[in-house]
């Protein structure tokens, strides 16, 4: 009986015990759930505290060389909030450049569904095939070269802008009277030209300077259209000077026009209706891809869509609140820069038109303004800084410079008469040695880059990379786009050149080209001789 009496308060002590502990349970989950609320709310109101979601370029596996003497394996990602602000990539011929260029643009295509501008100076056909290959077709194509790429009028936008951009590549001295005449002769006349809201072309400013039947017929129509009698009478005065003295005035004017009216490109940059409008395509992200291949009319007109690309900056910052990042990627561009192109870069940045360069050498960049600031600039403007694979000395000093230095600790002995002990010494090291960026293989980089913390906030991170090398397997079956412009009589626009030059004119003025162009290669070669000897 006395069995039965302590199996039966075992089993009650038992099913009391585990009813006991049911109750603590559910009563600490019931408590746990205020709890879980509570670090939910605290989270929400301090960001700080949670992990950043990074967006970016992944570009795999990397190594920080934060302290080279302790490298550690990481994931190597190129941050959009550091790709935004633009990068500055230097290496030699055959580094990686512009692979590395076009896996940038892929990336913008594929990953962040957004146009980009490609200023492309070298000009092979096989940088174009790889960046079709591998996803990133440009949605616009414009060649200083090929006749079937998409058509421009440089004679578009506001009479300011115009004016602007006309100065920098028809006016070569400004400082003495004949440069300061033909610059009082484009702010004289293309108001006048704008003045009428007829789509115009360069080749109708040229005819207004070059016949005075086409200047007589603009002004009687600028009349008709109640154009600004301010503007009407300040052309006036430009052509009541005597026309002898005013073509002697607009000559050098007018001969760095002709390539631009005359020459191979001419109908396809003066178009009425271009199939390549550089303020929509803004507005609408396109990719485009500029392919200039380099000689003195690609760099005119480089200058030209460059202070284009300035205005439609300056427009942005003034009155676009919702612009969308509209990236831009400048390869190979050293012989390209000009003096205002500093200013410009530092208004697209704010503009949400960030600017990338890359260049071969220190030099390049020294050479854009002539007094070294554009490089200080650039180093202290931008989101990050690839350095690939660097041929010369100098260039590579300076590069690894970029890195810094870290701190190394030294523990040394001193064993003498009066004293005996252990020293420790901590010297600043170079992070990076310009030996070791000479050494790099194609595609291998050491970069510094902004990248964000997992407290929120940024730092900067230097590591070597080594750029993805995109699918390019179907590059061979990919050749030059053929783009269908419009037959440019048969457009709306104000057309002085179809109306007023005829044939013969035309004719003796393209005879006029040939015989200045040969005149001026055989002075060249009078000067190459001379220094041969």
């Amino acid at each position: 009986m006395l069995s039965i009496m302590l199996f039966v308060t075992a089993i009650v002590f038992l099913i009391n015990t585990m009813l006991f502990c049911a109750y603590v349970s559910i009563t600490g989950a019931l408590g746990l759930i205020p709890t879980l609320v509570c670090l939910y709310i605290v989270r929400r109101l301090n960001p700080q505290d949670q992990t950043t979601e990074v967006e970016g370029w992944e570009i795999g596996e990397g190594v920080d060389i934060e302290n080279p003497d302790k490298p550690k394996k990481v994931k190597a990602i190129l941050e959009d909030r550091a790709l935004d602000l633009g990068f500055l990539g230097l290496g030699s011929p055959g580094s990686g450049k512009s692979i590395m260029a076009i896996g940038l643009l892929k990336y913008f295509t594929e990953h962040r569904k957004k146009g980009w501008v490609y200023w492309e100076g070298k000009g092979d056909l096989d940088i174009y095939q790889k960046t079709v290959a591998c996803g990133a077709t440009p949605n616009k194509f414009f060649s200083s070269e090929l006749p079937s790429s998409d058509s421009i009028n440089v004679f578009s936008g506001d009479t300011d802008s115009v004016v602007e951009r006309l100065t920098q590549i028809l006016i070569s001295d400004e400082s003495d009277y004949y440069g300061n005449a033909q610059r009082s002769a484009l702010r004289k006349v293309v108001p006048l030209i704008k003045g009428l809201n007829i789509t115009a072309s360069l080749r109708d400013l040229y005819v207004v300077y070059t016949r005075e039947d086409a200047a007589m017929y603009v002004m009687n129509l600028a009349k008709e259209k109640e154009v600004s009698p301010d503007v009407i009478e300040a052309a006036r005065m430009f052509f009541d000077i005597d026309e002898k003295d005013r073509m002697e005035q607009l000559k050098g004017l007018l001969n760095k026009m002709d390539a631009f009216v005359l020459g191979k490109i001419a109908d396809r940059i003066n178009a009425y209706n271009p199939t390549l409008d550089l303020k929509s395509s803004a507005g609408k992200s396109d990719s485009i891809y500029f392919h200039l291949p380099y000689s003195k009319l690609a760099k005119d007109l480089a200058i030209m869509l460059t202070e284009e690309i300035g205005e439609i900056a300056k427009e942005r910052q003034l009155y676009d609140k919702n612009r969308q990042s509209w990236p831009q990627v400048y390869d190979d561009w050293g012989a390209f820069f000009y003096e205002n192109f500093g200013p410009i870069s530092a208004r697209c940045r704010s503009a949400k038109m960030p600017i990338s360069f890359l260049f071969q050498s220190k030099g390049q960049t020294d050479r854009v303004d002539g007094n070294r600031i554009f490089t200080t600039e650039i180093t202290d403007n931008i989101g990050g800084m690839f350095i690939l694979r660097i041929n010369g000395t100098d260039t590579a000093k300076w590069a690894a410079e970029q890195f810094g230095e870290y701190e190394t600790a030294e523990l040394s002995r001193t064993d003498n008469t009066s004293y005996e002990g252990n020293n420790m010494s901590v010297n600043e090291t170079p992070r990076v040695k310009s030996d070791t960026l000479k050494n790099l293989n194609a595609g291998e980089a050491i970069i510094s880059c902004l990248i964000s913390g997992e407290d929120g906030t940024i730092r900067n991170q230097r590591m070597k990379v080594r750029f993805p090398y995109p699918d390019f397997s179907e590059e061979k079956d990919i050749d030059w786009p053929v783009i269908k412009n419009h037959n440019n009589d048969e457009q709306e626009g104000l057309h002085l050149w179809r109306d007023f030059m005829n044939a013969d004119r035309l004719n003796a003025l393209k005879q006029q080209i040939i015989e200045e162009d040969q005149q001026i290669e055989k002075n060249h070669q009078k000067l190459m001789d001379v220094d041969y000897l």
